[in-house]
Order: C-alpha cells, then sequence, then structure tokens
C-alpha cells in the first residue's frame, strides 16, 4: 500500500514529498483547488495550505481534508513513462501516454 512518509511545505502550493517505495518527488497542490465542487478551495490560502500534517499516510489538513496517497504520486510522476501503466491501472489516465 503507498503511503506519504514525508512532506515538506515548499511554498506556492508546492510540497516535496516522499513515498513509501522511497521514491521523492514535488507536487503542487493546484490542481485541487478545482476538485470535488471545491472541495480544496481553502488550499488557495497560504496559511490554510502551511497547516497539512501527515495523517493516515497521506497529506491532510483542517477539517479532515485529505488527498489518496495514489493521487499525490500521480501528480508528482505524471510524466515518468515507467509509470504511466500504474496511472492508468487506477483510473488517472484515460489512455496510456
Amino acid at each position: 500500500m503507498l503511503t506519504v512518509k514525508e512532506a515538506t511545505y515548499l511554498g506556492d502550493l508546492r510540497f516535496e514529498l516522499m513515498f513509501s517505495n522511497g521514491r521523492r518527488g514535488n507536487i503542487s497542490a493546484r490542481p485541487l483547488l478545482s476538485y470535488a465542487q471545491g472541495l480544496f478551495s481553502g488550499l488557495a490560502n497560504e496559511s490554510f495550505a502551511c497547516q497539512y500534517k501527515l495523517a493516515h499516510g497521506s497529506l491532510s489538513w483542517p477539517g479532515e481534508l485529505d488527498v489518496a496517497p495514489e493521487y499525490l504520486y500521480f501528480l508528482a510522476f505524471a510524466d515518468d513513462p515507467a509509470e504511466q501503466q500504474r496511472f492508468q491501472d487506477w483510473g488517472y489516465l484515460t489512455e496510456a501516454r
């Protein structure tokens, strides 16, 4: 099961993450702003974004707001050719890149 083991806020809604498989990658949380009918819109506020913590193997914010670690992994490695089949299997890609 993939989890986030470490997270560092880099500013401008960017995070450096280390996953349980040992890979490190950077993500932008900007794609979350329009996700789930604005559920993550609070992240647009830098002070709210900085209130993250690691909980249940992923990033979490006040109000029990969290993101699937698999989606964070996708954000970090979406352009990695070696991961395309995995992302397609997870439903994050409708066709192989």
